[in-house]
């Protein structure tokens, strides 16, 4: 599994500090096999305000496709997420993640 590097977090995450960027990084590689308990325990990192989801419009209530990541409090601020349909972690804002994927998340 590709995972973001301590030089992306580092730059998504400029004021963690080198051993709180490392930490974020041991972290995933640790539990990336675990998502959700793996953001859970980044979300004490980066001082996060707990995970949010984005469904997808093929969630059905059975199947969640859609995207989990830590909520930094602001919808441009970078953040670490989860693709549930691809299994991918990955940093970026969740407002790109929607914008991006209109027709995924229920855009026009």
């Amino acid at each position: 599994m590709r995972l973001p590097s301590i030089k992306t977090i580092s730059s998504n995450f400029p004021d963690l500090s080198k051993e709180d960027v490392k930490k974020v990084r041991q972290l995933l590689e640790k539990y990336y096999y675990r998502p959700i308990v793996c953001l859970q325990k980044i979300n004490k990192v980066i001082e996060g305000h707990g995970l949010e989801y984005i469904a997808d419009v093929e969630d059905d209530g059975i199947n969640f496709n859609g995207v989990e990541y830590v909520n930094m409090g602001d919808s441009y601020a970078s953040t670490i997420c989860y693709d549930r349909s691809s299994g991918r972690m990955f940093i970026s804002c969740w407002e790109d993640v929607v914008v991006k994927n209109l027709k995924r998340f229920g855009g026009p």
